[in-house]
């Protein structure tokens, strides 16, 4: 697990946020467990790469400076330009071990189902990821799911899914994962192959 090095700072106007940003630094804010505003910050590069390496969960080691202990930490947002993607301001928030907290869990398929390797057919995801809730060492960084197996118009939906001990599904259990559906050059094709079927079977006219 990514483990972001930071240090307090003293709250300060926006002319101070942005000499921060200057100086190569990423404004943060902490919500701790007490639900107690800790402002600190980090240096950008360091706090961009934990970030991209924090897993689906967005799950993170935290250590300030001067504390003995590093902290167990999740991404709740970020703020960046719009032009230049520099990141504005980052919160996070610190989880209990033993708390139970609700977090969206990347799905990702495995395999290749028949139909799809032999161009019939297209895999479709409408939902990647879904809300679970359970204690943050349960909670998987992703979900992979075994699509091999599916057939055509066949469709995953969430209640299928495989969870850890602990974790509940709180997205709906009716939401589809995946489906298979078949293309719309190979529908044509069934269709005209069907319809000459049936007239082929049609009793000749006397």
């Amino acid at each position: 697990m990514s483990v972001l090095h930071a240090k307090n700072r003293e709250q300060g106007p926006a002319s101070q946020l942005k000499k921060l940003r200057k100086d190569g630094y990423v404004p943060m804010a902490l919500i701790d467990s007490g639900h107690t505003i800790v402002l600190i910050q980090a240096k950008a590069k360091e706090a961009r790469a934990a970030i991209a390496s924090a897993g689906g969960v967005g799950r993170l080691r935290l250590q300030i400076e001067g504390e003995k202990k590093e902290r167990d930490v999740l991404v709740k947002q970020i703020s960046q330009d719009t032009l230049s993607h520099e990141m504005l301001t980052v919160t996070l928030a610190e989880v209990n071990k033993d708390e139970k907290i609700k977090v969206d869990v990347e799905i990702v398929p495995v395999g290749v189902p028949t139909a799809v390797a032999d161009g019939a057919a297209n895999l479709t995801q409408p939902t990647s990821h879904i809300k679970v809730r359970g204690k943050l060492a349960d909670i998987p960084e992703k979900i992979e799911v075994d699509v091999s197996a599916m057939d055509l118009q066949h469709a995953i939906t969430a209640h299928e899914l495989v969870l850890p001990e602990g974790v509940e599904l709180i997205s709906s259990g009716d939401a589809a994962i995946f489906s298979v559906q078949l293309l719309r050059a190979a529908h044509d094709a069934v269709e005209e192959a069907l319809a000459e079927e049936s007239t082929a079977e049609a009793p000749a006219e006397e």
